[in-house]
């Protein structure tokens, strides 16, 4: 399977091969907007009409808009003329005119018409960690253009169809990968989010280890940011289960397939526990027929259902204490053979979040400065290598009342006019090190006398990119690297405001993250281990590590089993409860 790509007018390698349409063709939106229209024209004629509500937008590689990549890296982006065509009409709607264009990509000769494409090796650029704004602009530009590009073809499709339908109607799209960390061409949420093309966004429950028994669960998008711009989300749930069989041992594990009810509604519930908590949704998705097809299954997503109607998913009443942010536009500044960070950051954290004990919403970085942005005790920033002056102030903003900000990685350090240790530095509040050499990283936890230091596991991440540290007399050192000896894991208290600083990518840790709500007097529902979500009417818990466990409430409330109807306590603050191994637990709180 392959596209337009490095192979591009070459002869197709054999039968199976077949050159898809450019995702950033203009007649390829064009001629798809009108097949919109046409087809919206005959359901009109059609009985069915009187019942259609909206349209669901899908393409792209697996129908989720991702790029074509079947074929191995040199497939992911396009390289067909179309999409240079493309290239240059964002690169004129960012910069405006050829002069600022030559200005970024310093280069006194190129213009809007006459940009090239970044070969593979630019792309990936062996051994470099960060793109350099003095040198790179162009292959970060380009690899903007891979997303937005791709939302304006999913925007001119879903407009077709909002224009064409002539009543009002809604559309959605797979979108919100930025958080997993995979896919290439989306890391254009932000735009997504802007427009009022697309309502509703969704992506699949994660494969792998977050959605099998016993494991925390995962959502891939950052459901606080389309809260804000007044977008849904919708988990899908294409959830294999008992009524069908499996291939293989290693393809249950991959899939979560569950082997009966009980499987099935404690991965159900745990799915559907975390979107209530964001006060979003979910979709079943049953490809081959059947997977659902069991009064049992259907019942038990009636009750979910009652749930939402009796108000389960309401966030407007309560919010966490704990902020997360995901930064797309960063993601354009990390080489290509360096995605293993964005993927540490992004991917693999979200299990440690999950399983702390301490519930967080999740924004895109861009947000800090939307007016209706809530106010938190701590704000975590996963990913923020490529800050703009105006994030910057936003964050310097949020230093005061007490708050900490938890940095990982290289925050800042991809200024407008190159790499800077010294504004990473400023931004952190502790003097900062670093070596471009890529390096295998891993650290270990020190002994320290310190609220964070209480009960860390001995090994506190690893990864392999260029090498940060903390070179600060005042700081407190929590954990050094195995090799070298540098500090890795820091914090300082500066009496107006806390850091806390995390060398390497993904390794921040659920003992940690609990520690650090600890110390910031935020709301912790109970000690690390079990996956647990709530948004003050729902309290989920899913059996990662089970047990008999206190859960503090967010609020005074009478507390029910939700899946039995037994009160377990009124007017309580907290409750002890035995949390079953791989099973999820739903505790409706009642409070007026």
């Amino acid at each position: 399977k392959s596209v337009h790509n490095t192979r591009y007018g070459a002869a197709l390698a054999d039968a199976k091969e077949f050159w898809c349409p450019s995702l950033y063709s203009q007649a390829f939106r064009d001629d798809g907007s009108q097949l919109v229209r046409d087809y919206i024209a005959h359901l009109k004629q059609t009985p069915l009409w009187k019942a259609v509500v909206g349209f669901t937008i899908t393409g792209g590689d697996d129908g989720q808009f991702s790029s074509y990549r079947r074929s191995g890296p040199d497939h992911e982006p396009d390289y067909s003329p179309a999409a240079r065509r493309d290239f240059g009409r964002l690169l004129r709607e960012r910069y405006g005119d050829d002069a600022a264009l030559r200005a970024a990509w310093h280069d006194p000769e190129v213009t809007f018409d006459t940009v090239s494409l970044p070969s593979p090796e630019e792309r990936r650029a062996a051994g470099q960690t960060f793109r350099d704004p003095a040198t790179d602009t162009r292959i970060a530009d380009y690899a903007r253009f891979l997303s937005e590009g791709t939302c304006d073809t999913v925007r001119a499709f879903a407009g077709a169809a909002k224009d064409a339908a002539g009543k009002p109607v809604f559309t959605t799209t797979y979108w919100g990968a930025h958080v997993m960390g995979t896919s290439l061409n989306h890391f254009g949420s932000r735009r997504l989010m802007s427009t009022p093309e697309i309502d509703i966004i969704h992506a699949p429950a994660g494969y792998g280890p977050w959605r099998r028994l016993g494991q925390s669960g995962c959502n891939h998008t950052t459901p606080g940011s389309l809260r804000l711009h007044n977008k849904i989300c919708l988990q899908e749930l294409d959830l294999r289960t008992f009524t069908h069989g499996y291939r293989d041992e290693a393809w249950r594990m991959f899939i979560a397939w569950a082997e009966n009810l009980d499987e099935f509604v404690a991965i159900n519930r745990r799915e559907m526990g975390l979107m209530m908590a964001c006060g979003m949704g979910c979709w079943y998705y049953d490809m081959s027929g059947g997977w659902f097809h069991d009064e049992g299954i259907m019942q038990d997503i009636a009750g979910i259902h009652a749930g939402y109607r009796a108000g389960l998913a309401n966030v407007t009443d309560w919010h966490p204490d704990m902020a997360v942010f995901a930064d797309e536009e960063s993601s354009h500044w990390l080489a290509e053979g360096m995605r293993q960070v964005i993927f540490s950051s992004l991917n693999t954290q979200r299990a440690a979040l999950n399983t702390s004990g301490v519930p967080y919403d999740r924004y895109i970085t861009d947000d800090l400065t939307h007016p209706d942005m809530g106010d938190y005790k701590i704000y975590v920033f996963l990913n923020a290598y490529r800050l703009t002056d105006a994030h910057v102030a936003a964050i310097d903003g949020l230093k005061r009342d007490g708050k900490t900000l938890v940095f990982m990685y290289a925050p800042g350090y991809v200024a407008d006019d190159g790499l800077s240790i010294e504004r990473t530095s400023r931004l952190v509040g502790m003097r900062l090190a670093c070596s471009q050499v890529a390096t295998a990283m891993a650290g270990e936890a020190m002994p320290v006398e310190h609220p964070l230091g209480d009960g860390l596991l001995p090994v506190q991440g690893s990864s392999h990119a260029a090498k940060f540290w903390v070179d600060d007399t005042e700081a407190v050192v929590l954990g050094r690297y195995i090799d070298g000896g540098e500090a890795s894991l820091a914090a300082r208290d500066f009496g107006a405001w806390r850091s806390v600083y995390v060398a390497i990518p993904g390794s921040l840790g659920p003992d940690l993250l609990h520690n650090i709500a600890r110390w910031s007097d935020a709301y912790v529902a109970s000690v690390p281990g079990d996956s647990i979500y709530t948004n003050g009417h729902l309290l989920c818990v899913h059996g990662v590590m089970g047990g008999r466990k206190q859960i503090a409430l967010p609020h005074r409330a009478t507390v029910m089993n939700e899946l039995t109807g037994e009160v377990m306590a009124r007017e309580a603050t907290s409750i002890t409860v035995d949390v079953p191994l791989q099973r999820t637990l739903w505790l409706r709180l009642d409070w007026n």
